[in-house]
């Protein structure tokens, strides 16, 4: 077996990014809420309604994927008129360290925790430009942390990191 814990998040339908979503329902936003999970995604959005959100609409994708990522963008730009944030909240996370896990357990957590973030930013961009938006990337204070047991989770928000303050410049 690789890595020995492998878990990815499930973007706005649960955690951190379920708590950011109420936080901006209760200010009266208009929300596109992504994730892998369909039955989560739509408790969450029902609740948003609830807690104030003007508009709520759900949109299923993997951000493995990077048609998903480009129909998660497009849609929410159609169906929204416009994109005035990006949060890139969605994360992978691993224990192991260079002696086992593998290559392939170093791409997922990659894909998922830098590159799909790097995407999202670039699709977005012309949205945000044309808004005077803002991204906000969710790292995490293993970026600044050497651990034996969290190699690539640590890698990956490092690079996060890095491309935050680049794309910011």
């Amino acid at each position: 077996k690789s890595v020995p814990y492998l878990k990815a998040s499930k973007g706005a339908s649960s955690g951190i990014g379920e708590g950011i979503a109420y936080t901006f329902a209760r200010n009266g936003a208009i929300l596109s809420l992504t994730g892998r999970h369909k039955e989560n995604l739509d408790k969450v959005a029902e609740k948003c309604k609830k807690e104030g959100a003007t508009r709520v609409i759900r949109i299923i994708g993997d951000l493995v994927e990077k048609e998903d990522i480009e129909r998660i963008v497009e849609e929410t730009s159609s169906k929204l008129g416009q994109i005035d944030v990006l949060i890139n909240n969605a994360g992978a996370w691993a224990s192991g360290g260079i002696e086992n896990a593998t290559i392939e357990d170093c791409d997922l957590l990659y894909k998922v925790n830098m590159r799909a973030p790097y995407y999202l930013i670039q699709k977005c961009v012309p949205h945000l430009k044309k808004t005077k938006g803002c991204v906000v990337n969710v790292s995490s204070c293993f970026s600044n942390m050497t651990m034996v047991f969290a190699l690539h989770y640590s890698m990956g928000k490092c690079a996060l990191d890095h491309l935050t303050k680049s794309a910011a410049l």
